[in-house]
């Protein structure tokens, strides 16, 4: 989750983040922040009601402004409608992250917030990502410096996911590691055994 995960959110958001997607999809982040602001004080008043200690507040206020909705659904997002609709999908939980590791840090550990808190790997990905996206890279300096583009490199880390999206791609090698490694185990069936 802290390697292959902002990996996959940064490989998306570099892909399709523009300024061209900012001004079309700036609706949706306007929606975000209304949601987020709308669950968090529907939460603070059920919490009221639910909670019995200071804390079970505090939890519940979290847990009822935030729910579960990354890991998994970021593989299903773009395995079933494409990297566009996952970089929608995390464009849109921007807010919902950054409240994750002010706000819910605060109430659910009673700490200040620290820089440790803030730069994880998530929020570094997203941000970045953006950044990328934005300028993005001239590939021909890349290319001269590092003897490749920067997208294909990203491909190739994130392949480890689900090397079988792109099996003619940047999933080939592992496929074909995995194929010469199943019949023969590591050490191989033997000369003229296989």
């Amino acid at each position: 989750v802290n390697i292959f995960l902002p990996c996959k959110i940064f490989s998306s958001l570099s892909k399709n983040f523009s300024f061209s997607y900012l001004t079309v999809k700036w609706k949706m982040l306007v929606f975000s922040v209304s949601l987020l602001i709308l669950l968090h004080f529907l939460s603070i008043i059920l919490a009221k009601f639910i909670g019995k200690t200071s804390y079970e507040k505090k939890v519940y206020e979290y847990s009822l402004t935030i729910s579960n909705y990354a890991y998994m659904g970021y593989v299903l997002m773009e395995n079933v409608f494409g990297n566009e609709a996952l970089a929608d999908m995390i464009f849109f939980c921007i807010p919902f992250a950054i409240y994750t590791y002010t706000v819910g840090y605060l109430k659910l550990t009673q700490n200040k917030i620290s820089m440790k808190r803030l730069l994880n790997p998530m929020t570094i990905a997203i941000f970045l990502g953006i950044f990328l996206g934005i300028y993005y890279l001239n590939q021909d300096l890349f290319i001269d410096l590092f003897g490749t583009s920067f997208f294909y490199r990203m491909d190739r880390i994130t392949s480890f996911l689900d090397p079988w999206s792109d099996p003619l791609g940047s999933g080939f090698q592992i496929i074909q590691s995995l194929y010469s490694i199943g019949p023969g185990g590591l050490f191989g069936l033997g000369f003229g055994n296989s």
